[in-house]
């Protein structure tokens, strides 16, 4: 259930990046058609080269070309996360973003404690453990003298149809039996004991490294998810700051007082804010709902997740 909702905040976010994407196409379009217009009187009368008259047509062009391919990728994104949810009627999906996040600080041995309580991962090491000792121990109960006893026993008739056969089977009869102990086997059990024990012991280095790994894992993932928190503040305050650099780049192009270079990199880093907020808000949540998945606890409500699966199964 917690893996499900991992995917669907991917997809959402994933929409809402493509949503995010078409809006700045739109806007940048917009402004580029804007200017276009505005320099094509300035560049009749003189007062702006050529080369940035065709600079400005460029850039029309450009934003033209790419608001047609955002909105492929937007009709991709709502295909997708509508296919996901089950969404079957064809309508469009605008996602409306919560642009702040819990003020959530974990602490780092409840989060391993929890995983370690709930977490099947961990039962999996336990199975794994005892998996090699039981080869050993089978290994070991089959080393030495063993014996094997056979028998065989027969009635025999013949006819001229299949029923007949099974019919007054004639008098004769056998019956046979073998009995075999092995004296020697030349160090076959010995080395069958030996093997299992060695993989027992490689499986152990391997269980161990595993464990690490495991643990360290939970570790990182606790440190991301407290980092992100202020991740997403410095981002919604760049994506701000950059929206209002461009405001005023743009009026003091138009005013003439400043180089279309200089406004071309304050849309530019406007661009890379406003998607930079929603990368950062996607990873928030996705490191939330792995760690939910991992301990199988709900840190807003301070609960464990429990589902009643009688009902799941009706």
């Amino acid at each position: 259930m917690e893996n499900v909702s991992r995917t669907t905040a991917v997809l959402f976010f994933g929409l809402a990046s493509e949503q995010t994407a078409w809006q700045i196409a739109c806007d940048n379009y917009a402004n580029a058609d804007t200017l276009y217009r505005i320099n094509q009187r300035r560049y009749e009368l003189g007062s702006i080269p050529e080369n940035e008259m065709l600079s400005l047509e460029i850039s029309r062009l450009n934003a033209e070309n790419s608001l047609t391919e955002s909105r492929s990728a937007l009709e991709d994104a709502i295909i997708a996360l509508r296919s996901y949810l089950g969404i079957q009627a064809e309508v469009e999906i605008e996602v409306i973003l919560h642009e702040t996040v819990p003020n959530l600080h974990l602490n780092e041995q409840d989060v391993v404690d929890l995983t370690y309580q709930n977490n099947p991962s961990v039962i999996n090491f336990v199975l794994t453990e005892i998996t090699s000792d039981q080869s050993v121990a089978s290994a070991r109960a089959n080393r030495g003298i063993s014996a094997r006893l056979s028998m065989n026993f027969g009635l025999n008739q013949k006819g001229t149809n299949f029923s007949e056969a099974y019919r007054n089977p004639l008098d004769y009869q056998s019956i046979g039996m073998l009995f075999t102990i092995p004296i020697l086997d030349w160090g076959v059990s010995k080395g069958r004991v030996k093997m299992a024990e060695s993989n027992r012991e490689r499986s152990r280095l391997q269980l161990e490294q595993s464990r690490i790994e495991f643990h360290s894992g939970i570790i990182k993932d606790v440190k991301d998810f407290n980092q992100q928190t202020s991740k997403v503040l410095i981002a919604h305050k760049s994506r701000e700051l950059a929206l209002r650099r461009f405001a005023i780049e743009q009026r003091q192009y138009i005013n003439g007082n400043i180089t279309l270079l200089e406004h071309n990199d304050a849309s530019t880093k406007k661009d890379q804010a406003l998607r930079s907020f929603i990368s950062e808000l996607s990873r928030y949540w996705n490191y939330y709902y792995n760690i939910r998945a991992l301990t199988g606890y709900d840190f807003e409500k301070n609960i464990l997740i429990t589902e009643d699966f009688s009902l799941l199964i009706r």
